[in-house]
């Protein structure tokens, strides 16, 4: 079976859904939990068992940024993603303030 299906089955669809509370400002995303489960092995094991999360379908991912989930969540529904404007050609490790960015491009600039 392959990791993303599409188009996603009506069983898939049909899933139950689960709230995901993402990020600082705390931005609520539903999201079917079989196309969870599909992507991450990290989250699946939240969707399917007596977890308390998997119980009240309500997970908390406190520490992860809400652009980048909603493109995992985009991601995970398609098989594409479009880049937030924000992280766009930075690499891991990066650390950039907002006014080191040119907003046209979206491209990180040295001051």
């Amino acid at each position: 079976m392959a990791l993303i299906e599409w188009p996603p089955s009506k069983a898939t669809l049909r899933s139950p859904a689960s709230v995901f509370i993402v990020g600082e400002e705390r931005t609520e995303f539903h999201v079917h939990r079989d196309v969870v489960s599909r992507l991450s092995t990290t989250l699946a094991p939240l969707m399917h068992s007596n977890m308390p999360d998997a119980r009240n379908g309500t997970v908390i991912l406190e520490d992860v940024d809400d652009d980048l989930f909603a493109c995992f969540i985009q991601y995970a529904y398609t098989g594409d993603y479009a880049e937030p404007t924000a992280v766009k050609n930075l690499t891991c490790g990066d650390t950039i303030h907002a006014d080191h960015i040119d907003n046209a491009t979206g491209k990180k600039f040295d001051d």
